[in-house]
């Protein structure tokens, strides 16, 4: 409760700080939807000046690493990046850890000790098949380009290496992730904690990011982009579109977008049959809404609920790249020469 607490400080920090926000988008990011969603923030420095010296909560904010010794702020002068448990920080997700990137030097700056829970934790359930990169900047800028299954990696202290976690692997484990790719050279331990996992190994070398979507899906898996959901035909509709995976039939309308949320009303099916249905309105940007959908699911229609989480994590970047199809204004008749020289004349 207390990183959250620092989390939102430090929040508020970057969105009253236009330097903080410039410095970003001259890393890359750029998208703004995503500095909300992932909830960045910028340490100004005045964190200490809040706190009473020898209180309590002094005493807490240096046991967690916030405050150094001295009680200076040990990501001061850093954009921030929290992240949290399960949920997310608008639905009561708990704060698990920050990390910062320094204005100054552009390293990454970690609070003390191995970090705890893992960033993006809910990728590893849309998909089997996930990215893992070497810091979160390198995840944000994959996952504004449309690569949504991507988790960085980080070691003890914020190590230079990046490194597998217990909890990486736990997550792994749990969601049957099959395949992993690389976006760095990895050491060893980090290979042979994979392959412990029976997970498939694939490394990539990235070019400058961030670049060109195409050049990116070249190297990284394709369902990720949901380019392999793209070779699944589409039925658009006036409201949406339909689309099948082995013998689920999802119909998805009322498509309604925001900065932060992707509102859309699903229907599953079986096999194209009418009865029984899984009908509700779920937002596909919350993990909450689509654990709830995965178990209503699974308990109306039998599917299991990493399936139907599996097929919605697709369903993203299809309602993300649907468009809404323009009104046709009343046709206009050709007018007769006669008329043309009426209006020729008329102008003259």
């Amino acid at each position: 409760k207390i990183l959250g607490r620092v989390a939102a400080w430090y929040r508020e920090g970057f969105v009253n700080h236009p330097k903080a926000q410039e410095y970003l988008r001259a890393r890359g990011v750029t998208d703004e939807a995503l500095w909300e969603a992932f909830q960045v923030g910028y340490a100004v420095g005045n964190l200490s000046t809040t706190v009473s010296p020898g209180s309590e909560l002094e005493g807490e904010l240096k046991a967690l690493g916030v405050l150094d010794q001295e009680g200076q702020e040990v990501l001061k002068g850093c954009v921030v990046f929290p992240w949290y448990g399960e949920g997310d920080p608008q639905n009561g997700g708990e704060c698990q850890g920050l990390m910062g990137v320094s204005f100054v030097t552009g390293e990454e700056v970690y609070l003390a000790g191995e970090p705890v829970g893992v960033w993006n934790h809910s990728a590893a359930k849309a998909s089997r098949s996930l990215i893992l990169t070497s810091s979160i900047l390198e995840a944000m800028l994959l996952y504004q380009s449309g690569f949504r299954e991507v988790i960085p990696l980080w070691g003890e202290g914020g190590q230079t290496a990046p490194g597998l976690t217990q909890e990486h692997l736990g997550l792994l484990s749990r969601c049957g992730v099959k395949e992993v790719t690389l976006t760095f050279a990895a050491g060893e331990e980090v290979l042979a904690a994979l392959r412990e996992e029976e997970v498939a190994v694939k490394v990539v070398k990235l070019p400058a990011l961030p670049a060109p979507v195409g050049e990116l899906a070249k190297l990284l898996p394709r369902s990720v982009v949901g380019v392999a959901a793209n070779e699944t035909p589409v039925e658009k509709t006036a409201t949406g579109f339909n689309v099948r995976y082995g013998e689920r039939c999802w119909e998805v309308k009322g498509i309604e977008r925001g900065p932060v949320k992707l509102k859309v009303s699903l229907c599953l099916r079986l096999n194209g049959k009418k009865e029984p249905m899984c009908l509700n309105v779920v937002d596909l940007y919350s993990e909450r809404g689509r654990d709830q959908y995965a178990k209503k699911a699974n308990g109306q229609l039998g599917v299991e609920e990493e399936t139907v989480t599996g097929d919605m994590g697709k369903l993203i970047a299809l309602v993300e790249g649907w468009e809404r199809k323009k009104a046709e204004g009343p046709k206009r008749e050709a007018m007769t020469e006669e008329e043309k020289g009426q209006a020729s004349n008329l102008l003259k």
